[in-house]
């Protein structure tokens, strides 16, 4: 018996990578400038991922597909009825996780990571035994909020700076959403609303 899921349907992580940023990209596409400036607007981001038939429908949307995303990630291993077969599905979605990275695409990556990182997953000792840690390690610290997010901030930074510098077909960056809007909401309500002229401030 052999392990169930996607790793039988797609056994090669970078196609799977490759469909995942398919997928970011489309949905952060449906994402509007109208709904991110009433998303600011609004004083509780936590809303935004409770109504997807309001005005800020796509953001709530996108924000749902990276927690379904994380549940996904974590059910893949849980599934599986055999220590072997776990570790093979862990190691397998790290490796998803990292192509993820070397794309660009970082809103599946933290949702991944952030699967793996559940309770019900690293409660798994003797599973993770079997794991080579070192590489969700390395990846798990792109997660770490320590220094508002330093280490993503400077990954992000250094796959901008690839982007720009490669050609027009190589040009993919996703940014991890949820901080993103965490970012300029900050920025939004950090900054003076009205110009002495009456106008909004939209700087």
């Amino acid at each position: 018996m052999s392990a169930v899921g996607l790793i039988t349907v797609c056994n090669d992580p970078k196609v799977v990578a490759q469909q995942l940023t398919h997928i970011e990209m489309e949905r952060f596409s449906m994402v509007g400038v109208d709904e991110i400036l009433l998303a600011l607007a609004n004083n509780d981001l936590a809303d935004l991922g409770r109504n997807r038939n309001g005005p800020m429908g796509s953001i709530s949307f996108y924000v749902e597909w990276f927690n379904r995303l994380s549940s996904f990630a974590a059910t893949e291993v849980l599934r599986q009825l055999k220590k072997k077969h776990r570790v093979e599905v862990i190691e397998y979605l790290i490796d998803v996780a990292k192509e993820c990275c070397e794309i660009g695409n970082f809103n599946s990556l933290m949702a991944i990571v952030a699967g793996l990182s559940l309770p019900a997953i690293t409660r798994m000792k003797r599973t993770w035994s079997r794991v080579e840690k070192s590489k969700l390690e390395i990846l798990q610290h792109q997660l770490d909020p320590s220094g508002n997010f330093l280490s993503y901030r400077a990954t992000m930074k250094a796959a901008q700076w690839r982007a720009e510098s490669a050609g027009s077909n190589q040009r993919i960056v996703i940014p991890f959403f949820v901080l993103l809007l965490k970012d300029l909401f900050l920025v939004f309500h950090s900054s003076v609303r009205s110009l002495p002229n009456g106008h909004l401030n939209f700087v």
